[in-house]
């Protein structure tokens, strides 16, 4: 359960590209794998969750009535493997036909109440793949991204090595300079153990589970002794308003809208944020404006890697593109920001050579005491306060429309 928290992600309308590795040239042995389990008739019923209700393993699902399928004796080390019928059958594959060789992989963290929904690159179907369901299955379902941030000195890089269980011999696979834009994202394989060392000492030692994101130290908060933070406000404000009146043309009738996240691309997003949510980091403000009071209240913030920011970059844009009207052009995406009790949001417009049109998305929220809103101002200036649920989103006009969240969480 989340304490007082609001979990906000915005795609401005994005593309980015990074560094890709393979660490280790292998899968692990499929020596501690799980047989085939149970035949599963209902999702939410048949499959394990924890007290938070999200999936406690990996699942690698097929139809019952395809038991010759290659997924139907595929074992793997932190998957668990079911037959579906039934309910679960119409869920996971809507479109089946008797006699579909078909399989999808659920990740672990999915929510109880998504769990039938999977993004299409964890769908398999041997009538359009053209390479086999174990290279299909090693790359889409067992081949994860993990990135990785040195908050731990500034002297010199840390030291990433890549332990093999056979051997326990370890490999140099990178280094690790400091801070946020030096984080270095790369693909490995459920299981893969590393150690990260500055020189002899041994700093931190873990094993790939899920797609992850980890710092290693802490940052440290910005130096704010010598900022009038009144007086910045003040200044931001009045040119925040002055900037939304630049950007003339207009999309929509108000210049902004709710809607929701398709199933699929929210249980995405949802099981990221739960296997990652005591990754956070300290967002870096320092230097850069007032619209966020970080000098007053911790927020926090979730990198996505490169390829999966990808995925959901496809899928997000339609919607814009839809919402909108018009083709759009990706250009920036942020990443997922945790706002904690007394955080606020100034009001402001976003770039105008980028941010024409944008969206937030409420990931996740947890004990808020009251509703908080966004505020946005449509075209003839009047204030509106959306009300945001986990799932759902806010399409808005962000280099015209202003913007903001002014109460305090």
């Amino acid at each position: 359960m989340l304490s007082n928290t609001l979990v906000l992600w915005a795609l401005l309308v994005c593309g980015n590209g990074g560094v890709s590795i393979v660490l280790g040239e292998t899968e692990d042995s499929d020596g501690n794998s799980k047989p085939v389990a149970a035949v599963v008739t209902s999702i939410s019923n048949d499959l394990s969750f924890d007290e938070n209700g999200k999936l406690k393993s990996f699942q690698l699902l097929f139809p019952l009535e395809s038991p010759d399928c290659p997924a139907a004796t595929h074992t793997r080390a932190g998957y668990e493997t079911h037959a579906i019928a039934g309910d679960a059958l119409d869920l996971v594959f809507p479109d089946y036909q008797a006699g579909d060789c078909v399989a999808a992989c659920v990740e672990r963290g999915t929510d109880q109440t998504l769990a039938g929904s999977t993004m299409p690159h964890f769908h398999y179907d041997d009538s359009v793949e053209d390479i086999e369901f174990r290279d299909w299955f090693s790359k889409k379902c067992n081949m994860v991204e993990v990135c990785l941030m040195n908050y731990f000195t500034k002297e010199q890089p840390l030291q990433v090595y890549w332990i093999d269980s056979t051997t326990g011999e370890s490999t140099h696979t990178l280094s690790l300079e400091y801070g946020e834009p030096e984080t270095v994202c790369f693909s490995s394989f459920l299981g893969h153990k590393f150690e990260v060392r500055l020189e002899d000492e041994l700093l931190d030692t873990f094993t790939v589970e899920h797609i992850l994101v980890k710092a290693i130290g802490k940052s440290k908060p910005p130096d704010s002794s010598k900022r009038s933070f009144e007086t910045e406000i003040v200044s931001a404000l009045k040119n925040e308003w002055k900037k939304h009146q630049v950007v003339k043309r207009t999309f929509s009738p108000l210049g902004f809208a709710k809607g929701r996240l398709p199933n699929d691309v929210f249980a995405a997003m949802g099981s990221f944020f739960y296997n990652n949510r005591h990754n956070k980091v300290r967002e870096e403000w320092g230097g850069r404006g007032v619209f966020v009071n970080w000098w007053e209240t911790e927020v926090s913030f979730i990198q996505i890697p490169w390829h999966l920011k990808g995925e959901w970059q496809i899928r997000l844009a339609d919607l814009v593109s839809t919402w909108a009207g018009v083709p759009v052009e990706q250009t920036v995406m942020y990443g997922l920001r945790q706002y904690e009790d007394g955080a606020r949001l100034l009001t402001h417009v976003d770039r105008t050579p980028t941010h024409a049109v944008s969206l937030i998305v409420n990931v996740a929220q947890g004990n808020l005491t009251e509703p908080w809103p966004v505020e946005v101002h449509d075209h003839a200036d009047r204030l509106h306060e959306v009300l945001m649920e986990p799932g759902d989103i806010v399409y808005y006009e962000s280099a015209k429309n202003l913007h903001g969240r002014n109460r305090p969480l």
